[in-house]
């Protein structure tokens, strides 16, 4: 499935690394973690660090619904940029 995929949109997680060792072009979510340790570098992989450089699903500090929303307002704009950058 992932390697039949034209795009995957996914967080830093196995179905990256999937993605990236069969070539699809990938946009790939991080929080804490620094995209180029992980990611090769290649026009078919773009990761986008978080701004705040929180590691979210761990917080304990606000409500999941407040974490997703600073998460939607984050990324929306870099994942747009991304997906238009990925697919010229």
């Amino acid at each position: 499935m992932v390697a039949g995929a034209n795009l995957m949109l996914c967080t830093d997680s196995v179905a990256m690394h999937l993605a990236v060792a069969v070539q699809t072009y990938t946009i790939a979510l991080f929080g804490a973690t620094e995209p180029r340790k992980l990611l090769p570098p290649s026009d078919r992989f773009i990761g986008i660090k978080s701004p705040t450089t929180k590691n979210w699903r761990y917080s304990t500090s606000s409500s999941f619904g407040e974490n997703l929303k600073c998460l939607n307002q984050q990324y929306s704009y870099e994942i747009d940029s991304s997906v238009t950058q990925l697919t010229k």
